[in-house]
């Protein structure tokens, strides 16, 4: 989307308004959606376009609740807050401590229903640790259990450091990357 025609604030608003119209629909069905109209825009409009032009182009278009309707938007739909991308943070980790196994994969799946990350990071937080920090716990209990008598530690013990370090990295990564709108 080049600038030539979002010189214009009618056009700006418009494309904000369809944006916002469309943040529900899955990101593969709202680009599919989206790019042709911004191509539409780009083409018909320039930065010399006077308003009564940019006017008629608009409304040929159509208002953006009409075309997000068209689409299949839900109607008067926002983009829903990151609260439930956090519940899903707390829940992949904390969950996990809880309850080492089905805290964890309740954290995968709260993590793979939100849109707020990107394909690559929802792998991360999936592949990092299997089990979560609860798995590696109770690999650590055993990597630093006593035998007999008095407390021993194994060689092991760095790795399960990193084990137990690498989930809350990966939750923290993911938590300063949740995406603030939809919209992108």
């Amino acid at each position: 989307m080049s600038s030539n025609s979002s010189g214009k604030p009618s056009v700006g608003d418009f494309r904000l308004r369809l944006r916002h119209a469309v943040a529900e629909l899955p990101r593969s069905e709202r680009e599919q959606l989206l790019e042709p109209i911004d191509a539409h825009l780009e083409e018909a409009l320039s930065t010399s376009s006077i308003d009564a032009e940019v006017r008629e182009v608009l409304d040929d278009l159509g208002s953006p609740e009409m075309i997000a309707d068209a689409a299949g938007a839900p109607l008067g739909a926002s983009p829903r807050p990151p609260y439930h991308a956090f519940v899903a943070l707390v829940v992949l980790t904390v969950g996990s401590v809880l309850l080492p196994l089905i805290g964890w994969v309740a954290g995968v799946v709260l993590l793979w229903a939100s849109s707020r990350w990107t394909l690559a990071q929802k792998w991360l937080g999936t592949l990092v640790w299997p089990g979560g920090i609860g798995l590696v716990l109770i690999i650590g209990a055993t990597a630093f259990g006593s035998p007999s008598s008095g407390f021993y530690v194994v060689p092991g013990t760095a790795l399960v450091v990193l084990l137990f370090a690498a989930p809350v990295l990966v939750a923290i990564y993911l938590g300063s990357h949740i995406r603030a709108t939809e919209l992108i």
